[in-house]
């Protein structure tokens, strides 16, 4: 027969404060098999059943079993709004896990399945988890391919190819060029040059191929600074530690001059106005990437998700993939063809353009990237919007059919490039190289263990955020901690409650 807290209503709570984590989790999956169609998690008594299972899994953490974290993860449900501290310690110790002392790889699949609870929701649920992203950043590195899928869904959310609504088309008349053969420097693997202390020589880059030929010269084509060998810069989207290093100079802070020589190495981007848009106030350096606000941009600052500098490249790395994958870089004029426009910028073939979907393909019609004047991309978002809203669209998307409507949408937009006098014509937008590439890594570094203090400090954190969900203040939690040293919770549970 059943034990009785499963014959009828189960008492999440009662198991909760029992600590009976192995029956909290028997209980919630014979729970999902017998409960109706719908969301279990819904307002009410489910409450009781989320809490005893966060319970759960600091336990399973705890207790350093992957398994069963897996098994009450995919049983947890997904994550309203931003993620809180306790679970962003979670995710961080499942990373350290994974990385960290030969440590089972199982780790990252119950990592991932944490990440996925806050990837569904219209909010990014790990906005400001920079640690989390920077721990990706080494498992990237190392070649682990679900962290890299993992660090571009944390740094970018799930959605971000129709909810952004900033410029993300580059242009490849603009892309900066080896200095030696005058190709396109991100489409040809660039390289920087090296001293006989094999630190960097100066700023420049040139392509792998011209790398080569500099060195019996002796010395950098553009500055002509000392060179004595060459090293390719590391792929960002493979190794974006690796990538900071090296365009940081070693320094591990990167001031303008090396950011503008970086990102056009990498991206078809003017490097003049690249500096024209850092030097505004209203630029994405002000803004964004320098949050110190120092004039120099941290490997912090770098990897903060949503608006750091790294996910604003790879935001425009992702588009260059893109149309490399459709085989189309040419966006047809919606003067001429507005069916062709909207599947072109309708890239999922949903059959519906998102605003930011739209908007991004007038950016491109009137040739302007994210690096332009600020005002000039605002005024244009303005006048997007009161077309938007002067169909009548309500809704955050258009239908082809409501698009493509007499005095529609289309209309409205091809009449307003006419108005502004923009040049008829497609417009030829830039992808990658056809063909595969192989990324540069940067040399294999060897492996970093997390200090003992470090690792001692997360579990601390971790044992404190249980105590505190069991209902314990966190002064008194933090002092039965102590007493209770290598015992751990199950000591400082005994301290708390007199036993």
């Amino acid at each position: 027969s059943e034990w009785p807290w499963m014959q009828d209503s189960i008492d999440w709570e009662a198991l909760r404060n029992a600590r009976a984590f192995s029956m909290i989790l028997v209980a919630a999956e014979k729970a999902v098999i017998e409960e109706p169609a719908g969301d279990p998690f819904a307002a009410g008594p489910c409450t009781g059943k989320t809490r005893a299972l966060r319970d759960a899994l600091c336990h399973a953490v705890t207790k350093r079993s992957p398994a069963i974290s897996a098994r009450i993860l995919a049983l947890m449900p997904p994550l309203r709004g931003r993620a809180g501290t306790a679970d962003v310690l979670l995710l961080e110790q499942m990373l350290r896990l994974a990385s960290t002392d030969d440590g089972d790889k199982e780790w990252l699949k119950a990592a991932r399945l944490q990440l996925q609870r806050g990837m569904g929701g219209s909010e990014q649920a790990w906005r400001g988890g920079q640690r989390i992203v920077r721990a990706l950043a080494d498992l990237a590195a190392e070649g682990v391919d679900p962290a890299q899928q993992m660090l571009f869904d944390v740094t970018l959310g799930s959605d971000r190819g129709r909810s952004s609504d900033e410029p993300r088309a580059l242009f490849p008349e603009r892309a900066a060029e080896c200095a030696v053969c005058f190709e396109p420097l991100y489409q040809n693997g660039p390289s920087f040059f090296l001293d006989d202390t094999q630190h960097r020589s100066c700023v420049h880059y040139v392509c792998q191929s011209c790398s080569d030929t500099c060195v019996p010269q002796k010395e950098c084509p553009i500055c002509r600074a000392a060179v004595s060998s060459t090293a390719p810069l590391p792929a960002l989207e493979h190794d974006p530690k690796g990538w900071f290093a090296a365009a940081s100079c070693g320094k591990g802070r990167l001031d303008p001059a090396e950011l503008c020589h970086a990102v056009a190495a990498c991206l078809p981007i003017s490097e003049e106005r690249l500096l024209e848009a850092i030097e505004a106030d209203d630029g994405p350096w002000k803004r964004s990437w320098d949050r110190d606000h120092d004039g120099l941009i941290s490997e912090e600052d770098f990897f903060a998700p949503n608006n750091g500098l790294f996910a604003w490249i790879l935001e425009h790395m992702q588009e260059l993939h893109r149309l490399e994958q459709r085989g189309r870089s040419s966006a047809p004029d919606i003067r001429a063809n507005p069916a062709a426009w909207f599947d072109f910028w309708d890239g999922e073939s949903a059959g519906s353009l998102a605003f930011g979907q739209m908007l991004r393909g007038i950016f491109a019609a009137r040739g302007l990237s994210s690096v332009e004047d600020r005002t000039r991309l605002l005024a244009t978002r303005a006048e997007a919007v009161r077309l938007w809203r002067r169909c009548g669209l309500s809704t955050d998307a258009v239908t082809k059919a409501e698009f493509l409507r007499p005095r529609g949408l289309a209309a409205l937009l091809a009449n307003s490039l006419r108005d502004d006098g923009i040049a008829e014509g497609s417009v030829q937008l830039a992808a990658l190289a056809p063909g595969p590439r192989t990324p540069p890594r940067s040399p294999a570094p060897s492996p970093q263990r997390v200090p003992a203090s470090t690792a001692s400090r997360l579990d601390g954190e971790l044992a404190l955020s249980e105590l505190q969900a069991m209902g314990f203040p966190r002064l008194a939690a933090e002092d039965a901690l102590r007493q209770a040293g290598a015992e751990g919770i199950e000591g400082a549970v005994r301290v708390l409650l007199g036993l």
